[in-house]
């Protein structure tokens, strides 16, 4: 994943195997990991991330930081 200990994994995907996973290698890393509700407004997740000071997101289809912050732009 490219986490190291001590930093924030933001997940905003539905519940299921896929978040349990990425949360427990998260964990296994030693970092931290930020639930975000996938059907929550754009710009409270963009908030939420910037407030956890994320390191690395993972959205629907394994979208990265990058783009959910920029869809946030997009539609907040």
């Amino acid at each position: 994943l490219g986490l190291r200990s001590g930093e924030v994994l933001a997940l905003s995907l539905p519940r299921g195997l896929e978040s349990c996973l990425c949360a427990l290698a998260a964990a296994r890393l030693g970092a931290a990991w930020l639930m975000l509700d996938p059907h929550a407004p754009p710009l409270w997740r963009a908030e939420a991330l910037a407030a956890a000071e994320a390191r690395l997101a993972i959205g629907p289809g394994g979208m990265p930081l990058e783009q959910l912050l920029e869809q946030a732009a997009v539609r907040g």
